[in-house]
């Protein structure tokens, strides 16, 4: 029996083959309170739960992210409006200031999150969101470019848990294939900031000079003003794993802890904190190769999001206007990447879905880098932006999923959810340097190093996964359920986790 699937279909198949004698009494009986509360949340009734979910944790998550992405890459807005000038920084000096961030962001990942498992969702990202928000606001006081520095390093490290975090706690809250879709939604947030980013500077630009401030500081200190007033909220709008939510009610509560731990049939899994756990999920193939992975959109999605004002510019665009064009194709985005994830979940499909993007954000590029920087085809590059952007942010959740679904225990999922943006972060150190201002408006490094990356760590990555994982669940069909048992014992396949007989991998 395949107990990595989705629990609906085969409750009537884990009914048939459960053995109460195989496994201790307490867990007998649990399992089957969960059974029994598994075909009572059904129809409405389940609907109507994710809908409560969806509301009370997923649109505060969603939010949160929005924010976290607005403060990280407003920088790109400020760029042209006197930043640069003010602080006397060259196109070079900018660019490593901007690989400043991401070192902070990288090696502070692993460390949030095993604080965020040990104190927990609500108090890790009310301190979080309360600490960027604050350094955002501080931003907008610098007097030097080494000001600046300093403010990107503290940045990095109070954002450094919130995208393998939010990961981690959908996870806890959502089945395996109600998962990828929260996931998109939430990243949505990531692609709608940009959007909302570059509107927000649109009309900040109106500031410009009001009390004898650039408007750049204005963009710096109004958007860190407003996240330090989110961040404080926090701590009453984040909700924890579902058995310390108390707006849910015992039965709803009961179910989600229940269907939590038995995901994976009448083995139990591994919830507690242990720091094997952590050791288990750094010697884990399929997180190394994730890193690979997440390359493949960290390396273009930064450089897209710190230079895309830059490009509408060079279209054309004045430097008020450039941060509005900057809307539409980010709008396209999130809503590409919620329809991508819909399908994914719906047909189970996560690798596919990974090179579809992928495909789409090659096909994006190679508009850019044939129209980029000839005014009579401005509407032809616009086009490109729309396509390109469309596929780079519907690749991260399938990513995310794909990783959540097949990683097995709650402290080796979350290490492993943030090993995978803590090395694939450090892409945006590329990112931030592959589009060079003496290239504007062409961009032909920018676009090729993008162009290639999508393909070499991204496509490329995914059919090696996809592969592996197929060979091994093959493996794993030839040995009977029976054969499984009579070997191991309930708590050595609990142990194993996702190297568990019985553990069938999503492809």
């Amino acid at each position: 029996m395949a107990h990595n699937s989705d629990r609906g279909s085969d409750l009537k198949e884990d009914v048939e083959h459960f053995d109460p004698s195989a496994v201790p009494y307490a867990v007998q009986a649990e399992y089957q309170e969960y059974l029994k509360l598994d075909q009572e949340f059904t129809g409405e009734r389940k609907k109507k739960l994710l809908r409560s979910m969806d509301l009370r944790v997923l649109s505060v998550l969603t939010l949160l992210y929005l924010v976290a992405y607005v403060d990280r890459s407003n920088i790109g807005n400020a760029a042209l409006f006197g930043l640069k000038t003010d602080l006397k920084i060259s196109n070079t000096e900018y660019n490593n200031i901007l690989m400043w961030f991401f070192f902070t962001y990288a090696f502070c990942d692993i460390p949030s999150a095993i604080l965020l498992k040990r104190i927990g969702p609500t108090l890790y990202l009310g301190i979080a969101m309360t600490g960027f928000g604050l350094i955002t606001m501080c931003t907008a006081f610098c007097k030097t470019k080494y000001d600046l520095i300093v403010c990107r390093v503290l940045l990095g490290v109070f954002e450094s848990g919130v995208f393998p975090g939010v990961n981690y706690i959908l996870s806890t809250w959502y089945s395996r294939y109600e998962l990828q879709t929260r996931i998109s939604i939430f990243y949505a947030g990531a692609s709608a900031s940009g959007a909302f980013a570059g509107l927000l500077a649109y009309a900040i630009a109106n500031l410009d000079h009001v009390h004898g401030y650039r408007a750049w500081r204005w963009i710096f200190g109004i958007e860190g003003l407003g996240t330090t007033i989110f961040g404080l909220l926090m701590f009453l709008l984040v909700s924890d794993t579902p058995a310390k939510s108390k707006w849910l009610k015992d039965d709803e509560r009961r179910y989600l802890v229940l269907r939590l731990k038995y995901s994976n049939g009448p083995v139990p899994n591994k919830q507690e904190f242990d720091w094997k756990y952590v050791w288990q999920a750094l010697k884990d193939w399929k997180g190394w190769l994730g890193c690979v992975l997440f390359w493949g959109t960290a390396i273009p999605v930064y450089g897209m999001s710190y230079t895309l004002p830059t490009i509408m510019k060079n279209l054309g665009f004045s430097a008020a206007r450039a941060q509005g064009v900057t809307a539409p194709p980010y709008i396209f985005a999130a809503l590409s990447c919620i329809c991508v994830s819909i399908l994914s979940d719906k047909y189970k499909k996560r690798s596919l879905a990974l090179i579809g993007s992928f495909s789409v954000a090659i096909i994006g590029y190679i508009i850019l880098i044939t129209a980029a920087g000839h005014p009579h085809v401005t509407g032809v590059s616009l086009f490109g932006v729309f396509v390109t952007a469309a596929g780079l942010y519907s690749a991260t959740p399938p990513m995310m999923a794909w990783f959540a679904n097949n990683i097995e225990g709650q402290t080796k999922r979350a290490v492993s959810l943030a090993i995978v943006p803590t090395v694939g972060q450090l892409g945006g150190l590329v990112g931030s340097h592959i589009f060079i201002a003496t290239e504007a408006p062409f961009y032909h490094t920018g676009f090729g190093v993008s162009m290639a990356v999508c393909f070499a760590c991204g496509i490329l990555p995914t059919v090696v996964m996809r592969f592996a994982l197929q060979i091994i669940n093959k493996r794993r069909d030839k040995i009977s359920e029976e054969e499984v048992r009579a070997k191991y014992t309930e708590a050595e396949l609990a142990e194993m986790g996702d190297k568990s007989p019985l553990f069938r991998y999503i492809l």
